[in-house]
């Protein structure tokens, strides 16, 4: 009897599980829907899991505060892994991939993470869906397109742990392209502020290579307890805005009106005066005023 019990509590048991498990809140499937912001609930120490199609591929992550977000992406750039850096958080992130977009609203501090989140897409069609996809095979990268071999720039540093340093990395004066060894897992890319405060960074997939835009002054991967660090051998000057007619014209300094001229004295006006035009220069004495206001000044002192 008790053996029969046990097994009827048993089986019970297991079917509660079983029930749970399959109504995991943590794992979730949503139809992609363009219009709509799906929120991320994540939780230190926790990450989540973004699955994409897997004919898609990632082109851009954005992340609004990305120092307080760990975003990094698989190989295959098909899924998205996200982690809260910290306690209390809340952000946007946007997703640009070869096919969609999508718009994500990421909060820290929640009591259910999300552990796995994957979409999936009953409405395309076929022929919708292969549309897109050999539209971005007959493009060419565009790493391939705009590089030429003297603009890129090879020189820098690197210190750390081997296992996760790129297999490549250079950049153009405006990006900088890291690429790994396809059984080198990818690591999180993040850059080091001036106060040693870490965060990531955002950037684009371009074939094999992760395309960080504009150039940081550093960068720090991380995998595990595994660490390096890469930063340029050179000074990185940001690339300034070209200037048109209006903006020089405007930076003009504007034009000064001519300054006064001083009055000129009794005794200038008198010397500069030019002489009668029917006299001759040569017979005309010009008089000092001055020295004729003085003498009558001095004779009328005397008269008295």
């Amino acid at each position: 009897m008790i053996r029969k019990v046990s097994f009827a509590a048993f089986a019970v048991l297991v079917c509660t599980s079983a029930a749970q498990a399959a109504t995991d809140n943590r794992i979730r499937s949503m139809n992609y829907n363009p219009n709509e912001i799906v929120r991320i609930v994540g939780k230190t120490g926790i990450q989540s899991t973004i699955e994409f199609a897997a004919d898609e591929r990632i082109e851009n992550v954005a992340v609004g505060d990305s120092s307080k977000w760990q975003i990094t992406p698989n190989r295959r750039a098909s899924l998205l892994f996200v982690k809260p850096l910290a306690a209390r958080s809340r952000t946007n992130m946007t997703v640009v991939t070869d096919r969609r977009t999508y718009m994500f609203d990421l909060v820290a501090g929640g009591t259910t993470p999300i552990y796995a989140l994957k979409f999936s897409y009953p409405n395309e069609k076929p022929s919708e869906a292969a549309k897109p996809a050999q539209q971005a095979a007959a493009t060419p990268t565009s790493v391939q397109a705009t590089m030429t071999a003297e603009k890129l720039h090879f020189d820098w540093n690197k210190k750390g742990s081997g296992k996760v340093l790129p297999t490549r990395i250079f950049d153009d004066g405006q990006s900088v392209y890291l690429a790994w060894d396809k059984e080198t897992p990818l690591p999180a890319i993040l850059t080091q502020s001036e106060d040693r405060k870490e965060g990531p960074v955002n950037y684009r997939m371009s074939g094999e290579y992760i395309v960080i835009s504009p150039i940081p002054a550093n960068l720090v991967l991380r995998y595990g307890n595994r660490v390096a660090t890469l930063w340029p051998s050179r000074r990185i000057v940001p690339a300034q805005p070209p200037t048109n007619a209006v903006s020089r014209m405007a930076a003009a300094p504007a034009p000064q009106p001519p300054a006064a001229q001083p009055r000129p004295t009794l005794s200038e006006a008198a010397t500069a005066a030019p002489a009668p035009a029917n006299v001759s220069s040569s017979t005309v004495r010009l008089a000092n005023m001055t020295s004729l206001y003085s003498d009558k000044l001095t004779d009328a002192a005397h008269e008295q």
